[in-house]
């Protein structure tokens, strides 16, 4: 434009210098050169202008058609320009084509309704109800059907404008096929996991840090509703929603600030009380959930009801304790056997030497000493079982060490060697002494077993806190006498030393160990309010700790009781209640020959007739504690309900756990432990009518 503009302006100045020569000399033909001139001049101006108005426009209309060409024709989004009227395209760009599959001339001047294109027929209506009415529509979600008939889904925009004099829809649709696969799949997933966790047997839920619920699985809340009700509900207000023990609702607080603050993976065991009265027990592990910088924003709880694996677990270890109880008979069995047959051939021999007071005396010395040994295999087994009483008293456990020094040494053989180091000035201790000689012959022989080639033992006490590091570690309450027995034989690794203590475990032949000696010496030293630490290393040997309560005084100030004198003009009146006739018997007869007079009862019943006859006359009663019908305690109390100053002594060998501490807080004295002697049995009646 611009050079034909100047080929314009140069042909006409040309021409007017051409005219200017051939009138030059003709009256008035330069004036009239110059008037035209300055004509032509304006004319050229205008011209100019016209050009440059042109150059402008020109300009403007490829921009035009290159911003269309941008905007609507390489645009990813599916636009089309129809009449608002009838709908007919008026046209449509390159991706509407590539989207639906139609030829431009198969969409162009055809309505939507013509070629199909609605899914949902309403769909053209509805839309242009709302553009008469908004004049816009922002993110309407359509299904499209291409020409191959698969439906599409879209986002559709448009407006109204005006082309040519007429009103029409200018739209945009955006293609949401991807997106909406990946929410399709999302929702399938979703719908997967819900159901994945509905049958797996484990509760989960999501709280924030300050204990509100984000998310319960439907095994964990199963009620539709309530599972929308408790999302920003907290644990407390959930258990309060339910009817739930608001303990529980503490509980579960407090483990989850717990994880809260320690940042870590947790574990803790809880006990469910159902409305039935039954229990059940869950495992719940929490797992905290860390932002970037390492704060806890929220907690995972899996819960996993282990009732049913609990009561396997009891069954199993029931079974494994009775194939131990049975194995435990045998070897009781055994050593009873052993027992009677050695009592029933002294027996023997003593019935045909009735004439030889030595023999007899030999005789009834052994019977009493292999009575004696049955009586101690039997105080084993109760103080396992903690049925047997303790008569506990202040001791020194020095003294008790020194008077069994010998009987160790002849115990633990030749090759093996017993040091005792015992401390000066110890402290005494409140226990009974056949139990703590129990305690140290125990460890005494299981130091001696464990070095089969021989070695070395060591029995010390001290005062001072112990070199365990174990011991160490505990909680200390008062003051403590400790003694420890070392030995230097095969030792123990963790698997086996994590389980020394426990009932019927043993690391011995079968047959040669029941699995109570360590677990005694564990009762015996609890029920002492005591410590004891085990520490081994496998071929370095084995130190067992022990730590007792302190009694309050020191060795020199203790002083061993002063035996009693036996009573040598025993009278009275006792009532003799046992059940087992045989006892009855022996026991008449030893008080009847110390001097008493005896009257007996098989049972409480027979013993209230018989004091209701005899009412003051009777001084003593004499009772068995575990008896058919109504037992010794029950005897007791209707007794001095009508004889109030009654005189009771109790006796047994077995104890129920209801009379344990009642015989320990409150006899003391007025009890005598089965199996007893002649003298024994004695002095206690001597003591009890006595009042001392």
């Amino acid at each position: 434009m611009t050079n034909q503009k100047n080929n314009i302006g140069a042909k006409v100045r040309a021409e007017l210098s051409g005219l200017r020569r051939l009138v030059k000399d003709l009256p008035g033909g330069t004036e009239a050169c110059d008037a035209i001139q300055e004509s032509l001049g304006s004319l050229l101006a205008e011209n100019d202008r016209l050009y440059k108005a042109l150059d402008e426009e020109m300009a403007r209309r490829t921009h035009a058609q290159d911003f269309r060409q941008f905007i609507y024709e390489d645009s990813p989004f599916s636009m089309s320009v129809a009449t608002l009227a009838d709908g007919r395209f008026f046209d449509v760009n390159e991706a509407f084509i590539m989207r639906t599959g139609y030829a431009r001339e198969e969409v162009i001047g055809h309505t939507s309704t013509e070629i199909g294109l609605w899914a949902d027929g309403e769909n053209r209506q509805r839309i242009v109800d709302a553009l008469r009415q908004d004049g816009e529509i922002n993110g309407l979600e359509i299904r499209v059907r291409k020409k191959s008939g698969e439906i599409i889904h879209g986002l559709f925009y448009a407006r109204l404008i005006t082309l040519n004099g007429e009103r029409c829809i200018l739209s945009i649709t955006q293609n949401i096929e991807e997106r909406r696969r990946a929410e399709l799949e999302a929702i399938r997933l979703r719908e997967f996991y819900e159901e994945l966790l509905a049958l797996l047997p484990a509760h989960i839920a999501m709280v924030d840090s300050s204990c509100r619920y984000e998310y319960a699985s439907p095994s964990a809340v199963p009620d539709p509703e309530t599972r929308s009700w408790i999302i920003g509900q907290t644990m407390e207000e959930y258990c309060e929603y339910r009817g739930i023990n608001p303990e529980i609702g503490k509980q579960r607080t407090e483990w989850v600030n717990l994880v809260v603050a320690r940042k870590e993976v947790m574990q803790f065991d809880e006990r469910f009380p159902l409305e039935s009265g039954d229990v059940e027990h869950w495992i719940r592990t929490h797992k905290p959930i860390l932002d970037e910088n390492g704060n806890v924003t929220h907690v995972l709880i899996y819960g996993l009801d282990v009732t049913d694996l609990r009561k396997l677990e009891d069954q199993f270890r029931q079974a494994q304790k009775m194939e131990a109880v049975g194995r435990l008979a045998g070897g009781v069995a055994h050593d009873f056997n052993n027992l009677l047959t050695a009592i029933m051939g002294t027996a023997d021999l003593m019935a045909g030497q009735t004439g030889d007071a030595h023999a007899v005396q030999s005789g009834a010395e052994e019977i009493l000493s292999i009575a004696e040994r049955g009586a101690a295999l039997t105080r084993q087994l109760l103080t396992f079982s903690r049925r047997q009483v303790a008569n506990r008293r202040v001791v020194n456990l020095n003294q008790i060490i020194r008077n069994m020094q010998e009987l160790l040494r002849r115990l633990i053989g030749e090759n093996v060697k017993l040091d005792v180091q015992l401390a000066s000035s110890l402290p005494d201790i409140y226990a009974d002494i056949s139990q703590i000689e129990q305690v140290l012959l125990n460890l005494v022989v299981n130091a001696r077993d464990a070095m089969p080639r021989g070695g070395a033992i060591t029995v010390r006490t001290r005062v001072d806190r112990p070199k365990s590091r174990r011991l160490r570690q505990e909680t200390w309450d008062g003051s403590y006498v400790h003694f420890s027995v070392s030995d230097t034989g095969t030792g123990m690794d963790p698997e086996v030393l994590a389980r020394i203590f426990e009932p019927f475990f043993t690391t011995k032949e079968e047959g040669q160990g029941t699995g109570l000696g360590l677990s005694t010496v564990y009762a015996i030293v609890r029920s002492c309010d005591g410590k004891i630490v085990a520490e081994s290393t496998p071929g370095q040997g084995s130190v067992f700790t022990i730590a007792l309560p302190v009694a309050g005084h020191t060795e020199e100030d203790a002083d061993s009781p002063a035996p009693r004198d036996r009573r040598s003009d025993a009278e009275g009146t006792v009532l003799v209640v046992e059940d087992e006739e045989s006892v009855r018997k022996v026991v008449e007869r030893i008080l009847q020959k110390e001097g008493y007079t005896v009257l007996t009862a098989p049972n409480a019943r027979e013993a209230l007739r018989i004091l209701q006859r005899q009412g003051t006359a009777i001084d003593l009663v004499l009772t068995d504690m575990v008896m058919p019908g109504p037992s010794g305690r029950d005897l007791a109390e209707s007794i001095l309900e009508t004889w109030p100053n009654m005189p009771i002594l109790f006796m047994s060998g077995h104890i129920e756990n209801r009379d344990s501490r009642f015989i320990a807080e409150q006899l003391g004295e007025r009890f005598i432990q089965k199996p007893f002697t002649a003298d024994a049995l004695t002095d206690r009646v001597s003591s009890v009518l006595n009042g001392l």
